[in-house]
């Protein structure tokens, strides 16, 4: 392999090296973001506290559709819809 060859691998290889340093800090920045946003709309500081509001209020949902299928349901009876 040639000198110059060399060089060109390298050259492209710190310039892959920068855009993935360029990316990271992007990323951080974007993590950053969010992390302050679910502290502030949902005084959230965890990624763990926000998946167990997460299941929570899925669970909440999910009692939610269950009583109104059966109000539903009561209410088609009493009417003979």
């Amino acid at each position: 392999m040639k000198e110059d060859d060399v060089i060109r691998q390298l050259e492209k290889l710190d310039k892959e090296i920068e855009a993935a340093k360029n990316d990271l800090g992007r990323s951080e920045g974007r993590l950053s973001a969010l992390m302050q946003s679910l502290e502030r709309d949902f005084s959230l500081k965890t990624l763990d506290e926000a998946e167990k509001e997460l299941a929570s209020l899925k669970n909440q949902i999910e009692k939610m559709r269950s009583e109104f299928d059966s109000s539903f349901a009561k209410l088609k009876e009493s009417y003979q819809w």
